[in-house]
């Protein structure tokens, strides 16, 4: 007892002795005690006591356990701060998570009402590109038909000037009709392609031979120099399109007496594809905008053969079947490369 009257305050000693005699009586008092000792510094410290009887040497006795738990309790109240505090985040949270659901079922409805309103409009667009050729071609066909005839039968000079210019524009109207349209059906969701396993060689050579004429025109040598053993899987239609417009955009840039390579390598998964010509050439500009719609490498010509949606309609077709398209040229008058990747055929197919 005199340890702990040295030890702690006068007012707490007198409270333990009388909580100790109530104890001793057998009444049901605290095994423990948290008080507050002051220090030398004028600080305090949270102490805690705690009090059982024993007996020791046939005597009953005090055992009294002193324990500095200030820096417990620090860590106790620090927690509860803490626990608090992810409480209160958990609530934000939580009324976060209600809000994103609320905008998250909005944003669905909306996304569902914008989608049926967009394929309400693909297929209006649809049905109007449909009826513009329609349209447009009705009026056209007689003035295809009749020109040339006339033209014919007229013998005054300036007259058939007059005709050759009036026929030359018909037919730059028809073309420029028939490619835009091509090329707004080939952006449309709703294309569909007839893919099949092609031999490329024996289809490049068809279609060269289709062109001779052209090309006997030119002076232009044309040289098939792809592999018999390949094939491609695609549409052999939007295949014969591809070839026409890489071929005849060849001649139309490559002077008399020049040459057009065509080649083709065997990859794993597709076939690159490749038209060479010794023709101008093109600049680093020319090369990015070539494939652009109506884009015209020398617009000084005014070509009237060609409204300059071929190469266009070549990226749709690639690209609508998972290829890519490009073009290469070291620059001007130093010819030009067009490269695209199709897919490679399923199995190889040798051509008769």
């Amino acid at each position: 007892g005199r340890l702990v009257n040295e030890l702690l305050p006068p007012e707490i000693t007198r409270n333990l002795t009388k909580i100790h005699k109530r104890r001793i009586k057998g009444e049901d008092v605290p095994v423990h005690y948290e008080i507050d000792l002051p220090r030398k510094d004028g600080k305090s410290s949270l102490i805690e006591l705690g009090v059982t009887l024993i007996t020791h040497e046939g005597n009953r006795a005090v055992s009294v356990v002193m324990r500095d738990v200030t820096l417990r309790r620090m860590e106790e109240d620090a927690l509860k701060v803490y626990a608090e505090e992810i409480c209160v985040k958990n609530k934000e949270l939580e009324i976060t998570h209600e809000k994103l659901t609320e905008l998250n079922q909005d944003l669905e409805k909306r996304v569902a009402e914008r989608m049926a309103e967009v394929q309400s409009l693909l297929e209006q667009r649809d049905g109007f590109i449909d009826q513009l050729g329609h349209d447009l071609r009705s009026p056209l066909t007689p003035l295809v038909t009749m020109l040339p005839i006339i033209r014919k039968k007229e013998t005054d000079q300036n007259l058939q000037k007059m005709l050759d210019v009036s026929i030359g524009a018909v037919n730059y109207i028809k073309e420029l009709v028939a490619k835009t349209l091509e090329l707004a059906r080939l952006n449309s969701d709703n294309v569909k392609f007839a893919t099949e396993s092609i031999n490329l060689q024996s289809e490049v050579e068809r279609v060269i031979g289709k062109w001779q004429l052209l090309f006997m025109r030119g002076s232009i040598g044309v040289e098939n120099m792809i592999d018999r053993d390949i094939t491609v899987e695609t549409d052999r239609q939007r295949l014969e399109e591809l070839l026409d417009n890489f071929l005849t955009n060849a001649v139309k840039f490559t002077p008399r007496g020049g040459r057009i390579i065509v080649e083709a390598e065997q990859g794993k998964d597709f076939v690159t594809l490749a038209v060479k010509d010794t023709g101008y050439g093109m600049t680093g500009e020319q090369l990015q905008r070539v494939f652009d719609e109506f884009y015209k490498a020398d617009e000084a010509r005014h070509d009237l053969n060609s409204p300059g949606l071929g190469l266009a309609i070549c990226k749709s077709i690639v690209q609508k079947q998972g290829g890519e398209i490009w073009a290469e040229s070291p620059g001007l008058g130093k010819g030009a490369t067009f490269k695209c990747t199709l897919k490679a055929g399923s199995k190889k197919s040798i051509p008769v």
